[in-house]
């Protein structure tokens, strides 16, 4: 049997058919793995309804898999693809994950466990929603819980496993994603800080509490997070992507200050942090946009200075960047209005309006309620000596008095 986080009882599945669960008492805990986020718990009663364990090192890219989860007082089967593979750590998964599927099996088209659903790690974002179901999630791989299963040792009860300063970082972590869904951003940093006290070493912390931290802190940038995420799991490439977004964001509050050698600096070294996701994973399309963003970024700031051939050259980069996402995930990137927007504004500061006004319409189309679309269209309705007052109009409705 399968188990993710420990509870007085345990609902298992019996067929792929029931509709009520079966509960089962914890008599304690075989064996954890830390890393992975999985615990083995040994249970009073037996069962003839077993899953058999697959192989997850036979797994491919493209696999299609089932994922069997009892959440919200019901079973959901969730179909999705294996879209990419690290078999050291974890496998990633296409598909629509939502709160309560971590801790599910995920089975093959043998019906065999090939992995354990995990919690997705937090991408910098605007303002952080744990909410939303994910047209992504990750997998650890099956072979660490044959390992698990392999290990000897005595049995420990479930109130003294609990106890364990580990472990109850991890329970500091769930009730801060709880606060976290609830919009209590402050109330889940401070649970995160408790967690960290606990569990230093505890990389998936830096992860969360950093978009966190941006967000609630207006003196922080949740860099210094994913610094130290690196410092521990150096091949962790999200960390690398985030850092990046991190420092795209504090570039960009420095070159509104005017402090822009420092925009520059960070701009640049978003720029490395980019080319090191894409070395390791270059199926990745959103890199590839961040990348182009971060570029036409340089090239305004190349533009201010007079280096118009510098901010050009930027600027065609940043089109084959924004294209190559396009290209590796169309799906996504249809439905994702930065990608357009970044093709946009690249386009437009080359003098292409009219190509830029079409993806100003993708992104207004997506996202309707965005200022920054139509302030930006406006601009390009102008340089062709068309009428802007309506988008000018309609971003000053959506943000007023703010400096789109």
């Amino acid at each position: 049997r399968l188990h993710h986080r420990a509870k007085a009882a345990v609902s298992c599945r019996q067929d792929f058919d029931s509709k009520e669960p079966i509960l089962y008492s914890i008599e304690g805990v075989k064996a954890y793995d830390i890393e992975n986020d999985l615990v083995l718990l040994k249970v009073t009663e037996n069962s003839t309804n077993t899953l058999t364990l697959g192989e997850s090192n036979l797994i491919n890219q493209g696999d299609e898999v089932n994922t069997i989860t009892y959440a919200n007082g019901e079973y959901k089967q969730i179909r999705g693809v294996i879209s990419h593979i690290d078999k050291s750590e974890k496998f990633e998964l296409k598909t629509e994950f939502f709160g309560g599927v971590s801790g599910s099996p995920i089975l093959n088209d043998r019906d065999e466990v090939i992995g354990i659903a995990t919690g997705r790690y937090q991408q910098l974002d605007e303002k952080p929603n744990i909410l939303s179901s994910l047209n992504n999630g990750f997998a650890v791989h099956a072979n660490a819980l044959r390992s698990l299963l392999d290990q000897g040792g005595e049995i420990e009860t479930l109130t003294s496993w609990q106890k364990r300063p580990h472990i109850r970082a991890h329970s500091l972590m769930s009730l801060a994603q709880m606060k976290t869904a609830q919009g209590k951003f402050k109330a889940a940093l401070a649970k995160y800080d408790l967690a960290i006290k606990l569990n230093p070493d505890f990389i998936e912390l830096y992860h969360n509490v950093a978009t966190l931290r941006k967000y609630c802190d207006k003196n922080g940038t949740g860099v210094e997070d994913y610094d130290k995420a690196i410092q521990l799991r150096p091949n962790y490439i999200n960390s690398y992507y985030n850092r990046g977004t991190a420092k795209i964001a504090l570039g960009k509050e420095k070159a509104d200050e005017g402090k822009l050698l420092d925009a520059l600096k960070l701009y640049n070294e978003a720029i490395d942090d980019f080319n090191v996701v894409i070395q390791h994973r270059p199926d990745k399309a959103s890199t590839y946009n961040n990348l182009g963003w971060t570029k036409y970024l340089l090239g305004q700031l190349e533009s201010e200075h007079g280096n118009a051939a510098k901010a050009q050259r930027l600027y065609e980069e940043t089109l084959i960047n924004v294209n190559s996402a396009f290209k590796l995930d169309p799906d996504l990137a249809k439905s994702v209005p930065s990608f357009y927007h970044t093709r946009a504004v690249a386009k437009a500061a080359l003098g292409e309006h009219q190509e830029a006004i079409e993806d100003f319409d993708e992104c207004i189309r997506i996202k309707p309620d965005k200022a920054l679309y139509y302030h930006d269209r406006g601009l390009s309705l102008e340089a062709l000596g068309q009428n802007a007052e309506a988008d000018f109009a309609k971003a000053e409705e959506l943000e007023p008095n703010e400096e789109t």
